[in-house]
């Protein structure tokens, strides 16, 4: 018979998700919050994926590859895909690009050539990241000019600043990629850079 009393596992849950709520809406820099004594969630960096629509291949392929971060609740990817038909589309990749904490910045001819990435998503990135409010990494795809670009002076990947093509195989870059990933990840929880701010 129902009493009209919450059971202690259901004030836990509520408990635990306005803790969530909070622990979101603030600029701690804790990566964990105590879920039930012993237990801990891990918090996720996000991660804004800017890219050119031509590579939208290279993005997919990207995204198999950031799997295991992502079961390891080391990141939480968004890409304007994610947006919901019939929404606004602009005010959400504004939102992602102005909170998340890292930004991916997939760079080819074509996202050189988007007004869009390169004077909006890209001048945003790079402002944050001056800002020391974001890690901006960008990945070289194909072979373009990038150089004196706003991120030329960035450490790129994949490794050397070798384009993905160029690579043995997408997987082989990809696999370099994700490795330099997980590094920042490591760099940004040392400093104590908060997950979720």
């Amino acid at each position: 018979m129902y009493t009209g009393k919450a059971t202690s596992q259901e004030q836990h849950t509520k408990e635990v998700d306005a803790l969530k709520k909070y622990t979101h809406s603030t600029s701690a820099s804790k990566h964990t919050i105590l879920l039930e004594p012993g237990k801990e969630e891990i918090m996720a960096f996000d991660v804004f994926i800017s890219y050119a629509h031509e590579d939208q291949a290279f993005r997919k392929e990207l995204d198999k590859h950031l799997s295991n971060l992502k079961r390891q609740q080391l990141i939480s990817a968004w890409y304007d895909g994610d947006i919901m038909p019939g929404t606004e589309w602009q005010p959400q990749i504004m939102h992602h690009l102005q909170t998340d904490q890292i930004i991916l910045l997939l760079i080819s001819a074509d996202f050189m050539a988007s007004d869009f990435c390169y004077s909006i998503e890209m001048t945003e990135a790079m402002a944050r990241h001056q800002a020391d409010q974001a890690r901006v990494i960008p990945i070289i795809l194909r072979p373009t000019d990038w150089k004196g670009a706003p991120f030329s002076g960035l450490k790129v990947l994949p490794k050397d600043g070798k384009p993905v093509t160029r690579w043995p195989t997408h997987d082989d870059a990809f696999a370099n990629i994700v490795e330099g990933i997980r590094a920042a990840i490591k760099d940004l929880t040392a400093k104590g850079s908060g997950a979720n701010p």
